[in-house]
């Protein structure tokens, strides 16, 4: 396996995480749960941003409003939308970088390797073994286990945004390991309806 550029960059990363107010209040009090099978591979995900997170915080809006169509958050006390803003620091080979063209190169072989039809999809699962695969292979080339994964993944299904023209998919920081780093420096939560509001200000909240 040849990957010319592997590393990421070092210093702080910072990402939106989007959720409901129930889940979001269960991540404040126990810490986030990583997601077993993502498109770029198991952890958690942050949409992530550099300086504005105008585009981060639409994309944890559009993932909050593809699962809620989904059904994800039916049953809950609170399943209005939240997001987190959090961010980890991790030192420059605690990152893998797989944005990189030798990346997707070995992605995609890895992918076609599968054998499917050409009218047979892709599912997240195969997606998720590939980049788990691939990732721990790099591992054990380099004798040492990544806490932070950059990679690209779509933008949520029907999420209106003009500019993906322009920039084609999403960036993400998934988080591997090492959970207990993430810190939450802010979180916004969908503003109370007229009547709610009232409820609140009748008890005080």
């Amino acid at each position: 396996m040849a990957l010319l550029t592997i590393f990421g960059a070092m210093g702080t990363h910072r990402g939106t995480h989007g959720t409901s107010v129930q889940r979001a209040d269960g991540i404040e009090t126990n810490g986030f749960d990583p997601t077993l099978v993502g498109k770029a591979g198991s952890g958690v995900y942050l949409w992530a941003y550099a300086g504005d997170v105008s585009t981060a915080r639409e994309l944890a809006l559009g993932w909050y409003g593809n699962q809620q169509i989904r059904g994800v958050f039916a049953g809950e006390t609170e399943p209005k939308w939240a997001i987190l803003y959090a961010e980890i620091d991790v030192a420059a080979d605690d990152c893998c970088d797989c944005n990189t063209l030798e990346f997707r190169e070995l992605l995609v072989a890895w992918l076609r390797g599968l054998g499917r039809r050409e009218d047979e999809p892709y599912s997240d699962d195969d997606l998720c073994k590939a980049y788990n695969a691939l990732i721990g292979r790099i591992e054990a080339k380099v004798e040492h286990e990544f806490c932070v994964v950059h990679a690209c993944v779509p933008f949520p299904k029907k999420m209106a945004f003009k500019e993906r023209v322009a920039v084609n998919d999403a960036f993400i920081h998934l988080v591997r390991r090492k959970y207990d780093r993430l810190r939450i420096i802010r979180r916004e939560s969908e503003p109370p309806d007229e009547v709610e509001a009232q409820e609140f200000a009748a008890i005080g909240r």
